[in-house]
């Protein structure tokens, strides 16, 4: 995938549960989760995992256009953002 190997959001609400998984995935940016808009937020809780996951650009966990994520410290595989 060009952007967000497991999740590409375009403008909504992601909320990564506890237990639930994101791994695994590859995209030249956000190979886990791609958050491309302003309007898109990002919630990691605690206990969900995002790891393993590959960007060959930016973002292995998560890459955000905009600083939209909350839980980071969540994210094994980091949180990117775009430089502004």
């Amino acid at each position: 995938a060009d952007s967000g190997g497991g999740i590409y959001n375009s403008g909504g609400t992601v909320t990564v549960k506890s237990g639930a998984t994101i791994t695994g995935n590859t995209a030249v940016f956000g190979g886990g989760i791609y958050n491309a808009s302003i309007l898109g937020r990002v919630t990691v809780e605690q206990g969900a995992t995002i790891s393993s996951n590959n960007a060959t650009g930016n973002g292995k966990g998560i890459y955000s256009d905009f600083r939209m994520v909350t839980g980071e410290d969540n994210v094994a595989d980091g949180v990117t953002y775009k430089p502004i």
